[in-house]
């Protein structure tokens, strides 16, 4: 997937990038929130929370950190992401 998403970028011809997978449900203003905080804050990115839907109702994001994934603080995170080349 992530090879996808490298090659839309490339050929993206748009200011702003967002990823939205296949099992994910947005809320109506998803677009318009971020979009108002990026040019609020002069930002160059923007996130959100997530909530877990399913058939017991919505609720906040279990944060328990699956075995193999590591949780870094938002600024170091970024600094990687940042760092990792396209297309890779």
């Amino acid at each position: 997937m992530s090879e996808s998403r490298n090659v839309g970028v490339r050929l993206s011809h748009g200011r702003l990038v967002s990823f939205i997978d296949s099992d994910d449900f947005i809320e109506p203003d998803y677009y318009e929130t971020l979009y108002r905080i990026l040019y609020s804050y002069n930002a160059d990115i923007a996130m959100c929370n997530k909530r877990l839907v399913d058939a017991a109702g919505a609720r906040p994001f279990p944060y328990d950190v699956p075995e193999g994934i590591t949780r870094l603080p938002v600024c170091e995170a970024l600094q990687q992401v940042a760092r990792m080349p396209l297309g890779k």
